[in-house]
């Protein structure tokens, strides 16, 4: 005869948490004993966003590189080099341009795509920094980088 050994999962039988009952409090005990309340309503709203969150996250990101690369190609006559930089506050979309001389048109683009971006809320997930610099070297270009970057080259 074979046994098995059940988990501790295995054995424990699921908490049911029902939206009728919104008002109960439950107390959550996590690994260092701090102990918090919620209300049934409070948890189900913490849980679906846990599911949701990473998902939308996803799906945002995915909608602001389409954006980007999109304004990329508006503006390609102009647009030598652009960079999509993970930053602790959000993401940085640094644009160098073809020339050093400033590019007034290319500017007022930029800001209408960070005022777009900001105002939407198809990005509403973090924060979009944008910078623009002329024509210069790569080590000026890698100072306003980390090691997180979508890069974009335009032949």
């Amino acid at each position: 005869m074979i046994t098995t050994k059940k988990t501790p999962y295995q054995t424990l039988k699921p908490l049911q948490i029902t939206w009728k009952e919104k008002n109960q409090q439950i107390v959550f005990v996590p690994e260092d004993e701090d102990r918090f309340v919620l209300t049934a309503e409070a948890a189900i709203k913490a849980c679906r966003n846990a599911v949701e969150t990473p998902i939308k996250c996803k799906q945002q990101f995915d909608g602001l590189v389409k954006r980007l690369a999109r304004w990329i190609k508006d503006n390609q006559k102009c647009v030598d080099k652009a960079f999509l930089n993970v930053r602790e506050t959000g993401f940085l979309f640094l644009v160098v341009q073809k020339d050093v001389p400033y590019d007034l048109d290319l500017e007022s683009s930029l800001t209408s795509l960070d005022i777009e971006v900001a105002r939407s809320s198809d990005f509403d997930q973090f924060s979009l920094d944008v910078i623009s610099l002329p024509k210069v070297s790569p080590g000026a270009i890698t100072s306003f980088l980390t090691d997180n970057s979508l890069v974009y080259k335009h032949a």
